[in-house]
């Protein structure tokens, strides 16, 4: 069975061929610049969809293909972007290509902004070429909690990495049921406790001692990994989330960002409320992490 496929080129130059399988044409018929290019292909079938969303001739007679001679013709497309030049590589060059809806178009003071979908014809023999593609990255963001407060601050931190595309989040609080083992499918690991009498909680502690056996035993491997700490306090106790960042290091995680340690305001006898120095750090943390997972 195929598996779903979507790419997306940004601002492709894409070139227009009529196929003809006797005598190939080695002259392209029209040239456009696009936007944008998307290949998706569904599980159920083997055809290529495809969308040219927003483009502008360059050369040639792009109404063509709306005509009732070119909605019936196949075409071979090839385009490059800044990215790759090479027009065979990585599906960038298709063959059996139709617009049996041809082109649909605005204008504005005079010049055409086009749109078109497509199929590529492809035969149930045919090969479909093989794309490498990254799977999204796991980043975890483990915390505990006592008023709340650190729960909000590994809210917002989940939040800053979502807004780093390929990556995927999850919240997990620590007393609350996951696998140890989800670790290892990790990237990126997040830890945050609020401090208690000088030091993290004893439900981190315990958590920390558990991955520093199961590296041990070898069940865990961090060194591929980056992360960073957070964490609150209500009087003092910044020092602390430095030694977790610390103890992170110890098991191998590369800590690509200094913790972001508050007061907590709850146990201060205040409102459930991050101030927005705060949330904007927490955001700041999350998307740091991530954009460095993503490379």
């Amino acid at each position: 069975m195929t598996k779903d496929l979507k790419i997306v080129w940004e601002k492709p130059v894409i070139v227009f061929y009529r196929e003809r399988k006797e005598a190939p044409e080695k002259k392209s018929f029209a040239v456009v610049k696009a936007n944008r290019l998307i290949i998706s292909r569904v599980d159920a079938g083997t055809n290529l969809l495809g969308h040219i969303e927003e483009f502008f001739p360059l050369m040639g007679d792009i109404d063509y293909i709306s005509s009732t001679e070119g909605a019936v013709e196949k075409y071979v497309l090839c385009w490059f972007d800044d990215k790759e030049e090479d027009l065979s590589k990585a599906l960038r060059k298709q063959t059996a290509v139709m617009f049996s809806n041809g082109v649909t178009f605005r204008s504005k003071d005079d010049k055409r902004t086009y749109n078109a979908d497509f199929i590529v014809m492809t035969s149930k023999s045919e090969a479909i070429p093989k794309v490498k593609s990254k799977s999204p990255s796991l980043v975890l963001v483990i915390y505990d909690t006592q008023t709340g407060f650190t729960e909000k601050m590994a809210e917002f931190i989940a939040e800053g990495a979502k807004r780093v595309s390929d990556v995927e989040v999850e919240l997990l609080k620590i007393g609350t049921p996951f696998s140890v083992s989800k670790l290892n499918s990790a990237s990126a690991i997040i830890l945050g406790s609020p401090v208690v009498y000088g030091n993290v909680t004893p439900m981190m502690k315990t958590f920390i001692r558990t991955l520093k056996s199961h590296k041990t035993f070898h069940k865990l491997n961090f060194s591929d990994k980056v992360g960073a700490a957070f964490g609150s306090f209500a009087f003092s106790g910044g020092w602390v989330l430095i030694e977790l960042s610390e103890e992170m290091e110890a098991l191998g995680i590369r800590i690509v960002t200094p913790p972001v340690s508050v007061v907590d305001g709850v146990a201060r006898q205040q409102p459930l409320r991050l101030e927005k120095q705060t949330i904007q750090s927490c955001l700041a943390l999350g998307r740091t992490v991530a954009e460095k997972v993503r490379g």
